[in-house]
C-alpha cells in the first residue's frame, strides 16, 4: 500500500509541475514560512502542496484555481477527500481562467471557444465570466442575449471570418477546421474540437504560428472538457451576430 501511496504521489507532482508550470513542486510537511514565486494549496491533514518559480508567476489566480482543481481530484493522497474541503470553481470561470491562460502561452490578444452551429460565444479571455448566475446552476454560465457583447473590435472580426468559412458546416460529420490568416495589422488561428466548437486565437498582427499551433494543441483537451460541462443552451440567434467589417488578410 505504502508503494501504492508513494507512486501515486510522484505521478501527481509530475502533473501538477506540468499543468501548472512550475519549476518544481514539492509537498511540504514542515509548515515552511511561504517565499517569493510559490503558490500553495493545503492537503487537509497537515501537509502542503508548494509550486515554486523561477521567475514572478504569470495569471497567478488563474493557476491557483487550476491548483484547487487539480488537489480536489487526486482524493487518494489523503485519508478525507479533498473536494469536500476546498470548494470548485463554477465552470464558467475555470473556461475563461484556461483562456486566459492560452492567450498569454500563445501570446494572442484573445482566446475564445465559439459553437459552429450557433451563435454562441461559450467563452473569451477578454470579456469576465458574465454576472448573471442561476441560483440552480453551478456552471456560472447564463448567456447575454448578445453573445459577441462585451468582444474587443479585433475578436469580433476574427469570428466573423471564422464562421464564413465554407467547411464550418461539415464540422457535425467529423470533419476537423484547421485554420489561419495574419496580415500586418491582424491575424487568427482557428482549431475545432468536440465536433462543433472552435477555439480561436486573435492577434494585433503577425504572429508565431508554431507557438500559437502548440498553446492549442496542449489547451484543448482541458478546454474541450470544460465547455462539455457547460449546460446546453438553445440561443436565439442573435441579428447582428457575425455582421462586421472585415479586414484583408493574407492566408497562410
Amino acid at each position: 500500500m505504502a508503494d501504492r501511496i508513494s507512486e501515486l504521489q510522484e505521478r501527481f507532482l509530475a502533473l501538477v509541475q506540468r499543468e501548472i508550470g512550475a519549476d518544481s513542486v514539492v509537498i511540504d510537511l514542515e509548515g515552511s514560512p511561504q517565499r517569493g514565486h510559490e503558490i500553495r494549496a493545503d492537503l487537509g491533514d497537515g501537509r502542503v502542496l508548494v509550486c515554486r518559480f523561477d521567475a514572478p508567476i504569470e495569471g497567478e489566480n488563474a493557476l491557483s484555481r487550476r491548483l484547487f482543481m487539480l488537489v480536489g481530484s487526486f482524493t487518494e493522497l489523503t485519508t478525507e477527500p479533498v473536494s469536500e474541503r476546498v470548494p470548485r470553481p463554477p465552470v464558467a470561470r475555470s473556461l475563461h481562467d484556461e483562456l486566459r491562460i492560452v492567450a498569454q502561452r500563445a501570446r494572442a490578444t484573445d482566446a475564445l471557444v465559439i459553437d459552429a452551429t450557433s451563435p454562441i460565444v461559450w467563452g473569451a479571455a477578454s470579456r469576465e465570466v458574465l454576472k448573471h448566475h442561476q441560483a440552480d446552476d453551478d456552471s456560472g454560465y447564463l448567456p447575454a442575449e448578445t453573445d459577441t457583447e462585451g468582444l474587443p473590435e479585433a475578436s469580433l472580426g476574427a469570428l466573423a471570418e471564422v464562421r464564413i468559412l465554407p467547411n464550418l458546416a461539415s464540422l457535425h460529420r467529423g470533419r476537423q477546421l484547421r485554420y489561419q490568416s495574419q496580415s500586418d495589422d491582424c491575424g487568427l488561428v482557428a482549431h475545432s474540437f468536440g465536433g462543433i466548437y472552435i477555439l480561436v486565437l486573435v492577434y494585433d498582427g503577425v504572429f508565431d504560428e508554431l507557438r500559437a499551433e502548440r498553446s492549442l494543441a496542449d489547451a484543448i483537451p482541458r478546454i474541450q472538457r470544460l465547455v462539455a460541462a457547460l449546460p446546453p443552451l438553445e440561443p436565439t440567434p442573435a441579428p447582428q451576430a457575425g455582421v462586421v467589417a472585415l479586414r484583408s488578410r493574407k492566408r497562410r
